[in-house]
Formats: C-alpha cells, structure tokens, sequence
C-alpha cells in the first residue's frame, strides 16, 4: 500500500482507530522542549517512539513538524496547521483536528492498523485530550531544566488508570535514566467524525 496520502481520500474505516498519544517531560518541571528542540538525547526512548509509532499515522504541529530532520519515514505524518505547505511524500497537511482524524482513519483502515499517534506539541496534545484513550509518558529524571514548553497535564484516577510503568536507566547514548508509564483512560470520550456535507456527527 502506497504512502502517498492521495490514496487514502475515498478510504472510510467501518470502526475508527483509538487515538494514542505518546511524550517525553522532564521531573520536575514537565519541560517538552526548548528552542524548538527536545532539551536531551535520549537514544533509548527514541527507540520506543520508534516502536510505538512506526506503520501507523502520525498528528502533530507545525512546529514539531518543522524539528524533525525529515518526515519520519514508514508513517503517515499528518500536520496540523493554519497555513498548509505543499504535498510531499508521506507527508500530509490539514488545517483541523477533525480533518486530521478522518485522515488518520482512511489511513490506519487501509494499512489494517488499529492505533493513531498525537506526538505533539503542547497545544496539539491539548487539543486532542478529549478523544485520546491512551498515553504513552516518558519522565525523564532531568532535575530542574530550561525550556520554553510544557505538557503540564496531570493523568489523575479515577478518569485515568496508570496500567504499566517501567524504569529505564541511562544507556550510553542517554543524558538521563527516565520512566515510561502507560495511561489508559477509563471512559473514554465518544470520538467525532466529520461526514462529508462537513457537518461532524458521533462516530
């Protein structure tokens, strides 16, 4: 199956994908990023991300978009913002979540996969917190830190149940040891799907 995101226009998945959400924070401080870049060099969790997102589409900002050295390959990257650029490979555009959704859909129906990334940034996370189900955090054992932005939100019971958590210590390409927990949402909102007069009903 192509990655070219032209394939995907007339594609509708009979059941929507869950929404996922994956980020790294330092403890304390919450911190995403400085500059416009991740404040650490993590190979480790790298590898994870890796792990997680790869084959399936991916929804993020422009500006995280703008971080990455090249679209991250073997995903759908779906980005989100005001003032779309032109196609390129693997690489799609949109102007709203709800745009990005049925994106994701049509993609995750055809590639037969059941799981779509929010990787950031900060806003891009918020924005989707309503119908995200499931959040993958890595807390990095930084000490206090500078950064310019934050992903402060608190997963507390009883809407959200930690299920896993797992230490990871510094390997050799690691600044820091830091933990992955897994967040799953126990009731989770009903998802909303734009049909095709625009007007956005329950999935």
């Amino acid at each position: 199956m192509s990655l070219d995101p032209r394939n995907l226009a007339n594609v509708r998945p009979s059941r929507p994908p869950e929404i996922c959400a994956i980020v790294a924070r330092s403890i304390p401080g919450h911190v995403i990023g400085h500059g416009g870049r991740l404040p650490w060099r993590l190979k480790s969790d790298l590898a994870h991300f890796r792990q997680k997102t790869t084959g399936r589409a991916v929804i993020m900002g422009r500006k995280t978009f703008t971080s990455l050295a090249r679209p991250l390959p073997g995903r759908l990257n779906i980005v989100l913002s005001r003032h779309p650029q032109p196609r390129q490979d693997g690489v799609l555009w949109v102007t709203g979540t709800n745009e990005a959704l049925e994106q994701a859909d049509a993609y995750s129906r055809a590639r037969e996969t059941n799981e779509v990334f929010i990787i950031g940034g900060a806003a891009v996370f918020t924005a989707f917190l309503d119908v995200t189900s499931r959040y993958w955090v890595s807390e990095v054992s930084t000490g206090p830190i500078p950064g310019d932005t934050v992903f402060d939100y608190e997963f507390r019971a009883p809407e959200w149940c930690r299920v896993s958590r797992v230490s990871v210590g510094a390997g050799e390409n690691d600044d820091y040891g830091f933990t992955i927990s897994c967040f799953e949402r126990r009731k989770p909102e009903n998802r909303l799907w734009p049909d095709r007069s625009g007007a956005d009903r329950q999935a």
